[in-house]
């Protein structure tokens, strides 16, 4: 789903690279579908007669959401990208740099959130 030459995360960075927001974006929205259904799929999974199912669910579900935030992140990246690259107006991309600033600082939690589960 996500790694390889056809992945989601391949075609994004190519997108990006062309400078192809819009396609960049979709590719997002494929990725969450992903992701979404991933997670229904786990929480849908019967668990009887498994011991601690419950706990190694919840974990998974847990885990796949986390990443689902980290990797829905990079929809925000790319709007202030493009605002910084379309934009006329100084102020309009001065905000948008401050914006990838901040939430660098975002995506920084939400890493180390994930690396202590």
């Amino acid at each position: 789903m996500l790694i390889g030459k056809k992945g989601f995360e391949s075609v994004k960075l190519n997108d990006l690279i062309a400078h192809d927001y819009t396609k960049a974006l979709y590719i997002i929205d494929k990725e969450e579908a992903e992701f979404n259904t991933i997670i229904e799929d786990i929480e849908k999974a019967n668990t009887d007669g498994i011991q601690k199912g419950k706990e190694v669910q919840q974990a998974a579900v847990n885990y796949y959401s986390v990443m689902k935030d980290l990797f829905m992140f990079s929809r925000q990246e790319i709007e202030q990208e493009k605002l910084m690259r379309y934009s006329k107006s100084e102020k309009e991309i001065r905000s948008a740099q401050e914006k990838m600033l901040e939430l660098g600082r975002e995506k920084k939690y939400i890493s180390e959130r994930f690396q202590s589960r």
